[in-house]
């Protein structure tokens, strides 16, 4: 069964250059069930999450762990391992997911596979938006593996 985690920048202060936060949304499908979450994240945090993912080569090890919102209210831990021998990753994600129609909070705590291949193009699509400063998605999609 297909797992998709999609993190989307949603604005930032793009008149001063200075500025590294990021309005952010993450969303999980999964199962047939989806979650989301906002955040605010640093453009240094995402440059170096990216550059870990990076670093996942068919024959190396290398984690990557992405922090959303602040400290006192994280919203957001994306992780990833290598998946075994394999040449794959395992995304383990958990979120303080955004209320449903009723209004209330819930924690979401799910894991992946990702191939090396999604693994290098989520890397390469979160650095793009983060060096540009462009608005826009950055999708990690593999295959439902674990509980939720």
């Amino acid at each position: 069964m297909t797992a998709e985690f999609k993190l989307s920048l949603l604005d930032c202060d793009r008149s001063d250059p200075l500025a590294d936060f990021f309005d952010a949304r993450a969303a999980i499908t999964i199962r047939g069930a989806s979650h989301e979450t906002a955040f605010v994240v640093a453009g240094r945090d995402l440059q170096a999450f990216a550059t870990d993912l990076g670093r996942f080569a068919p024959a190396g090890n290398a984690s990557a762990l992405l922090l959303g919102g602040w400290e006192a209210e994280r919203r957001l831990r994306l992780q990833v391992t290598r998946a075994g021998h394999s040449d794959a990753g395992v995304a383990r994600v958990w979120m303080n997911s955004d209320g449903s129609a009723d209004g209330l909070q819930s924690n979401v705590e799910t894991e992946f596979v990702v191939p090396f291949a999604a693994l290098t193009r989520f890397s390469m699509d979160i650095h793009q938006l983060v060096e540009q400063r462009t608005l826009g998605d950055a999708t990690l999609t593999g295959e439902a593996d674990g509980n939720e």
